[in-house]
């Protein structure tokens, strides 16, 4: 038997839900103002086609403004010899695993094998984190919204949001 109360899905939330997206707020932060959990507001997108397209719309709305906030906090060449490290630390990180090489484009494939390696103790929780966040800032919202999921599982395991 399924644990918790139920949660009443509202057409409203549609709105809302676009609203925050364009003030940049995550899905975490999303649930958080609809009073829901995480796994709610994914299974919603699962179950309501106009729930789904209203958060895609919120999840592409809130990564284009952190894209916006990245460009401009790396418009000075300080930012940009960092950015040019970050990149440099990531490309280490993923070179020199042959699961990795085979799972190239497909996000959920990626995720599972992050998760395999942080498991069998193969990458730091550090490395692990700076790959998933680079992979989440890559992927489009229906990915991310398919990825839920593994992305909750990783974030248990890393003891921290990676959203």
């Amino acid at each position: 038997m399924p644990g918790g109360r139920p949660t009443v899905y509202k057409d409203e939330f549609c709105e809302r839900v676009e609203e925050l997206g364009l003030q940049g707020k995550h899905a975490y932060q999303i649930a958080t103002d609809l009073r829901v959990s995480i796994n709610t507001l994914y299974r919603w997108a699962d179950e309501k086609p106009q729930f789904r397209e209203a958060l895609t719309c919120a999840i592409t709305f809130s990564k284009c403004r952190a894209l916006e906030a990245i460009q401009e906090r790396f418009d000075n060449p300080d930012s940009q010899a960092k950015l040019v490290e970050l990149n440099a630390k990531f490309m280490n990180d993923i070179a020199y695993s042959r699961e990795f090489d085979d799972a190239i484009g497909d996000p959920l494939k990626l995720f599972n094998v992050l998760l395999k390696e942080f498991d069998r103790g193969n990458r730091s929780a550090e490395s692990v984190e700076r790959i998933a966040k680079v992979l989440l800032s890559q992927i489009t919202a229906e990915q991310e919204i398919k990825l839920g999921p593994k992305i909750r599982e990783l974030e248990e395991k890393l003891g921290d949001k990676l959203l």
